[in-house]
């Protein structure tokens, strides 16, 4: 099975099955063989498309309800108004189990406990966000302690550092923000320089990567790439080997859901071209890179503020657009994607989570997606939304959690046999 989301720390040991490739989990193709020696971190491995039906006011029916996913039990909302919400999964107290971690709109984190499948609130840390906005966090082994600490970006693009002691997390150290204005950020973690710890790059609302080479625990700024939002808006920063020669390249896209891939070399990344541009108006976008078609390198989807989810194929380090599913936003919105085994045929599958925070299930046959129906759909009006999966009740195959407006954490139990 193709296991997504998993965290893991520098000495490679596995967490509790959370966000595909974070850390220093394997680069493993679809079909178990290793693509390229690359090191994934944390989104480098997932996939995308989401999107929703009905009208900008309505509750969306979508199509039919896929019978695969049961909700089994939730976490408390911490948005008390509607806003943004992020949701990463984690063994945060080394029990061998996931825990969740939820963002809300005020870059607050929010832990639960997993207590035999039960999600308790252990507490929350920060609030960096003065005023409701964006905020992204990831987890890893910074400090090589064998635990996960936690990267928080605020809409300022300002990055706090939490080291987790016991299982509770206590900032030690921030970087310096990158958004003159409150605006949009995302961050991720992997080995860009090849020295064998966790290093961060953050994209802030113009698109730019921020390099922050880890340096005995502590990030450092080390420069930055091109802008390619020419006025601020979405952007998102994903990183996996694209080109084979075995060190993590990043893979941008901006506002108008282009994807500019930028290649590494010896720890620098340099602009080698770009990709899509499918979004005509500025809004929302995504990319995920992993190996769909099991040849050994790295493809990438990219979806749109449609929802609507654009494959490319990796012919030889060259992306090329082989067509698009989806396009489950009636009007442009939010969108977001993962890949796993679903149903346990040995390929990837397509999770799409709408503006609605409804989770579309396209089935993987022969290499092509088929939507199979749709779960959830908690926003009962628009709004900004995640979903993660992994194996949260240790039976062997892969769960879904999924955060609405709210910031309120759905578990929902994979029910295939």
């Amino acid at each position: 099975m193709y296991d997504v989301d998993l965290e893991t720390t520098t000495d490679g040991a596995v967490y509790g099955n959370a966000h595909a490739a974070e850390g220093y989990a394997r680069a493993d193709d679809l079909d178990g063989a290793k693509v390229g020696g690359a090191v994934l971190m944390a989104a480098g491995v997932a996939f995308l498309l989401s999107g929703c039906t009905g009208s900008s006011d309505d509750k969306p029916s979508g199509p039919v309800k896929y019978q695969g996913f049961q909700e089994k039990s939730s976490a408390e909302g911490y948005n008390s108004f509607a806003g943004h919400s992020d949701v990463e999964l984690g063994d945060i107290d080394g029990d061998g189990v996931p825990d969740i971690v939820v963002t809300d709109r005020f870059a607050s984190t929010h832990l639960h406990v997993n207590q035999d499948g039960t999600y308790t609130d252990a507490g929350s840390t920060g609030s960096y966000n003065s005023f409701a906005g964006h905020g992204d966090a990831e987890l890893g082994d910074l400090d090589g302690d064998g635990d996960l600490d936690l990267v928080v970006a605020d809409r300022f693009a300002k990055v706090h550092v939490l080291e987790n002691r016991d299982g509770s997390y206590i900032e030690t150290g921030t970087i310096a923000g990158h958004n003159s204005f409150s605006g949009h950020a995302d961050v991720e973690l992997g080995d860009v320089d090849g020295d064998g710890d966790l290093d961060a790059v953050v994209a802030d609302r113009f698109a730019r990567a921020h390099v922050l080479e880890n340096r005995g625990g502590r990030l450092v700024d080390t420069g930055s790439t091109d802008s390619y939002n020419s006025w601020a808006g979405h952007a998102d920063v994903e990183l996996a080997d694209v080109d084979g020669d075995g060190d993590l390249d990043a893979v941008m896209t901006d506002r108008f859901a282009r994807a500019h891939i930028l290649k590494n070399q010896d720890g620098k990344y340099v602009d080698t071209g770009s990709v899509g541009g499918y979004n005509s108006f500025a809004g929302h976008s995504d990319a995920e890179l992993v190996d769909l078609d099991s040849d050994g390198d790295i493809d990438m989807v990219v979806a749109d503020r449609f929802a609507r989810v654009h494959i490319l194929e990796n012919q030889d380090g060259t992306y090329i657009d082989t067509g698009s599913v989806g396009g489950y936003n009636s009007f442009a919105g939010h969108s977001d994607v993962e890949i796993a085994d679903i149903d346990g045929d040995g390929d990837p599958d397509l999770i799409v989570l709408d503006r609605f925070a409804k989770a579309h299930v396209l089935k993987n046959q022969d290499g092509q997606f088929t939507d199979a129906g749709s779960v959830g759909g908690y926003n009962s009006f628009a709004g900004k939304s995640d979903l993660r999966l992994t194996d949260m009740d240790g039976d062997g195959d892969q769960d879904l959690v999924i955060t609405d407006r709210f910031a309120k954490a759905h578990v929902l139990e994979n029910t295939n046999k």
